[in-house]
């Protein structure tokens, strides 16, 4: 589907981390949503090559806290754009999956991929609007800030895909 209908820039992430208002920014000089990335390219597990010049990957400080962002809105649906096949939903599945999603990103090989912790993005705006010709005015802090309980027996391995997170750069491409 990404064939018959291009996209110049593939933005991609787990969920939970605002993706869609950067998203929003960038339809205004790119275009970014496909029918393919709407249906599973916004949260796929891996970059393919479908032709484009480059990515991006949004992310957050901290996975529990975009995990609780989702799973307080019923979105665990993202979960199966997540995944190659149907697989039935778990939390600890959830979170492997996205750790390799990670991976998966930061080492891409199809296309160049600039990372961006949008929780970090208003130190970040210059290089943004550089990057992109887009100003990121109106983006708003965070509305969630605590985990929800569901997650507390997930606490260990949240902390090593939040160390994983803390090795990306918070906007730039990772040098291979």
């Amino acid at each position: 589907m990404y064939h018959e209908d291009p996209i110049d820039i593939w933005v991609n992430s787990f969920g939970g981390s605002r993706s869609n208002f950067i998203i929003n920014l960038l339809e205004q000089e790119h275009k970014v949503t496909n029918e393919a990335h709407r249906s599973k390219g916004c949260h796929y597990l891996r970059p393919l090559d479908i032709g484009i010049k480059r990515g991006v990957f949004c992310f957050v400080d901290d996975l529990g806290v975009a995990l609780t962002s989702q799973l307080n809105r019923d979105f665990t649906f993202n979960f199966d754009k997540l995944c190659d096949s149907k697989t039935e939903f778990s939390i600890e599945k959830w979170i492997e999956t996205i750790s390799i999603q990670i991976d998966n990103w930061s080492t891409c090989e199809y296309f160049p991929v600039i990372m961006i912790n949008t929780d970090r993005i208003s130190q970040n705006s210059e290089k943004f609007k550089q990057t992109f010709g887009a100003d990121i005015e109106g983006f708003n802090e965070r509305k969630t800030t605590e985990r929800h309980h569901l997650l507390e027996p997930y606490e260990k391995h949240i902390d090593e895909v939040n160390r994983k997170i803390a090795r990306l750069p918070d906007f730039g491409i990772i040098e291979r």
